[in-house]
Parts: structure tokens; C-alpha cells; sequence
């Protein structure tokens, strides 16, 4: 396999980077030509994970906590899955956590669309899905090889392409003139806050109810499947002007017997959940 020289960066989701940078990027723009931040993760460093690496030890590795997906009780075994994404090309993958333990890098399901007519074109409509089959799917999957990981790297490179050495990638698109607009830049602030405040790694797997509602509050709805199984949503419904790559992401609990055996969020939040609001 020949050696990619240059450096790929993975998308970091904390809610105060991603304002930092969206914020920097307004003021001064972006140049690929620009020193790499401290936070950069090389490819050679993510092709090097090895299985069995502690959680923190990961993080440690790449700079960052990476994005929150789902925290499951499997069998009586801890599952932790965090998405870290490349840009330009973008790529991502799911890092999948067993007892806080690496196990596997796998692909993300691949999401399935409607095509309806929409005026003289077609548009894409992403289809529902059940949070748990997507869970076992994931679960299901091979552990990508150093090999799988650096040619899915490569297909992803625009044709025409000669390097990767791109800009950062916490700076996924222009941040609608940001600079320009006072609202906009409130509207990014109190996304930041929501993200902070709904933020899916502050629960733990085996929390129950009384300490859920200590960290996010009252749920935004429940749903009760069972006598032993309840459904709690928490996120709010505010309208804000923001690029939905940036965008907060709602939080769904399952309580078996009254403690925490799902946390869901980010491609694991069902939006059906929220068509009865």
C-alpha cells in the first residue's frame, strides 16, 4: 500500500470548536495554503488504531471526542459508537466501543431516499428507519482493515484531485455570512448552547429517570412501548439559520425497567419521533 504523504483531518462535533471555527472562518476566511491546527489528525495516526485501545486513548489520538451516535446494553456488554468524519474528500466512519474498548471501525449504513417529482426535477426524501435494526446493523458490520480504510479514503478523492492536503476540516461550508448578519451569529450561539446542554455523552448507560432529568430536564415527549419500556425525547423545536452540518442534535432514551439501555442521536435520532408534535 503506498504511503499517503499528505494530511487528512477529522471533523471534531464539540459544540464550542464548532462556533470557534465557524466564527473564525467569517472574520478571516480560509486558505489551504494555511498551517494546520494543533487538532489535525494525521491518516497514518487513524490507520494505526489499534483494537483493544482505550476510549480516551483514541480520543487522545485524534485531538477529539468525535461525534456522539449510540450508547447500548447489548447482552450485558457496554456499546459506544462516535462518527469522525474526513473532509475533502468526505468520508466517515463509526468507531464502535465495547466496555470502553476500541472493537471495530465500520462503515456507516448507507441511507435509502424516496424520489418524488418535484417541480421539473426529482427530489430526494430520506426514508424512516428503526433506530434499533440500525443499531444491530452496525453491530453486524466488519471491522475494517488498515487497507479497507485507506482505499475508501482514496474512492472518495474528487476525480482530478492531486493531493489531500486540504483545508480544516471542522470548517465543513461557508457560515452563511456570519460576519454579516448579528442574528445569524445568535442563531449559531444558542445552537452551541443547545448542544451543550442536550449533549448525548452526559448520560450513562444504566441512569435512571430521576438522574436523566437532573442533567437535561423534563423530556420534550414520552412514549411508552411497554410496562417495562419507555421512550424519552429531549431537544427543542427552535427554528434556527443555521448549515444543518452544524446543527444540534436531538437525544432519544430508552428505559427498560427504569434505567438507560439506548442512548440515541445524530444518524440514530428517528425524526418520526417528532411528527406527533
Amino acid at each position: 500500500m503506498r504511503k499517503i504523504k499528505s494530511t487528512i483531518y477529522a471533523a471534531s462535533t464539540s459544540a464550542s470548536t464548532i462556533l470557534a471555527a465557524v466564527l473564525t472562518f467569517a472574520v478571516s476566511g480560509c486558505s489551504a495554503e494555511k498551517k494546520p491546527p494543533e487538532t489535525a489528525v494525521r491518516l497514518e495516526a487513524f490507520l494505526a488504531l489499534e483494537r483493544g485501545t482505550l476510549l480516551e486513548d483514541v480520543r487522545t489520538t485524534l485531538g477529539m471526542p468525535g461525534r456522539h451516535e449510540f450508547s447500548a446494553v447489548v447482552e450485558e456488554t457496554r456499546y459506544l459508537s462516535l462518527y469522525f468524519a474526513f473532509e475533502e474528500p468526505y468520508v466517515g466512519f463509526y468507531l464502535v466501543f465495547t466496555n470502553e474498548h476500541l472493537k471495530a471501525v465500520v462503515d456507516p449504513p448507507k441511507p435509502e431516499f424516496y424520489r418524488v417529482p418535484y417541480k421539473d426535477t426529482v427530489r430526494e426524501i430520506p426514508k424512516p428507519f428503526d433506530a434499533e435494526n440500525r443499531l444491530k446493523a452496525v453491530l453486524a458490520f466488519n471491522d475494517l482493515s488498515r487497507e479497507e480504510i485507506d482505499q475508501r479514503i482514496r474512492l472518495a478523492i474528487p476525480k482530478g484531485a492531486s493531493s489531500l492536503n486540504m483545508r480544516p476540516a471542522f470548517i465543513l461550508a461557508s457560515p452563511l455570512y456570519l460576519a454579516k448578519s448579528g442574528e445569524i451569529e445568535a442563531d449559531y450561539r444558542t445552537n452551541a448552547d443547545l448542544a451543550k446542554r442536550f449533549d448525548p455523552l452526559k448520560v450513562e448507560l444504566g441512569d435512571q429517570i430521576e438522574d436523566v432529568e437532573k442533567v437535561f430536564g423534563k423530556p420534550y415527549d414520552v412514549i411508552k412501548e411497554s410496562e417495562e419500556r419507555v421512550v424519552h425525547v429531549y431537544g427543542s423545536p427552535v427554528s434556527l439559520r443555521i448549515n444543518p452540518a452544524f446543527r444540534f442534535s436531538w437525544v432519544t432514551l430508552v428505559f427498560e425497567n427504569g434505567k438507560v439501555v439506548r442512548v440515541l442521536s445524530n444518524h440514530f435520532f428517528d425524526k418520526r419521533l417528532l411528527q406527533s408534535q
